[in-house]
């Protein structure tokens, strides 16, 4: 990760971006009750998308470290 994104690993947002995706964040868990909030965050724990991205016939982005600051890495790494 830290060679595909040239150490950024956190985030590669703006602070402006960064700062509207937080202000969204907490407009949203506002909203939910912690059982709520829970749920939500265990369906990223049990999902498996493997067979759909096995069956679909839409072409899926592949990351691969291109970033504007830098050459992609070598295949194979």
């Amino acid at each position: 990760m830290r060679q595909a994104f040239s150490g950024q690993v956190d985030t590669t947002l703006s602070e402006e971006l960064e700062r509207q995706r937080l202000e969204a964040r907490r407009r949203t868990l506002r909203r939910l009750n912690p059982g709520q909030i829970a749920a939500f965050r265990s369906i990223w724990q049990r999902w498996d998308g493997l067979p759909i991205l096995e069956s679909t016939s839409v072409p899926v982005l592949e990351v691969c470290g291109v970033t504007a600051t830098g050459p992609a890495p070598a295949a194979g790494r």
